[in-house]
């Protein structure tokens, strides 16, 4: 009898590994796909003045972060503004407790129509989506609320997500 109950407890131990492995991977092919598929017509059409946009890979503990996005304006190194697409695996149940639209609705604006759930972080300029397990974060290429060409931001956070099918 002891042995069944010892063969079940090393069965979930070794789902724990195993799934944490899983969503890994999955996590470090979500920031290549993000990556890889990033919306440069889209942003530039928020970028009118922009000359051309660049990425580059975030690195951290060996694994895929996902990239930096820029918009570079002309031939200078400090001359662009700067967005970034990630995404990462959720370790709690409640990855939005404090984020409450209803609290405070200027800061955090609820999002519909994308993942399971999403909000507006209206004063980091950031889409916050969850769908399957998986925070998605877009924030785009800006210096403040506003684009170039007077469109809001948040807007262009909403059209990245909708073109990443979130």
């Amino acid at each position: 009898m002891g042995g069944t109950h010892e063969q079940e407890a090393s069965t979930e131990e070794e789902e724990v590994p195993l799934f944490q492995e899983n969503m890994a991977n999955k996590v470090a092919e979500m920031n290549t796909s993000l990556c890889a598929n990033i919306p440069a017509e889209l942003i530039m059409s928020y970028h009118p003045y922009g000359k051309q946009i660049e990425t580059e890979k975030m690195k951290g503990s060996g694994l895929d972060r996902g990239c930096l996005i820029k918009v570079r304006y002309g031939k200078k190194e400090h001359n662009f503004v700067q967005g970034q697409v990630q995404a990462w695996a959720v370790k709690t149940s409640n990855p939005f407790f404090q984020y409450k639209p209803e609290r405070n609705p200027s800061a955090y604006q609820k999002v519909d129509g994308l993942g399971e759930k999403a909000v507006y972080l209206a004063y980091q300029r950031q889409l916050l989506v969850l769908k399957e397990r998986v925070m998605y974060s877009m924030v785009p290429p800006s210096t403040g609320k506003l684009s170039d060409n007077g469109k809001e931001i948040k807007d262009l956070a909403i059209a990245m997500a909708k073109h990443y099918k979130l």
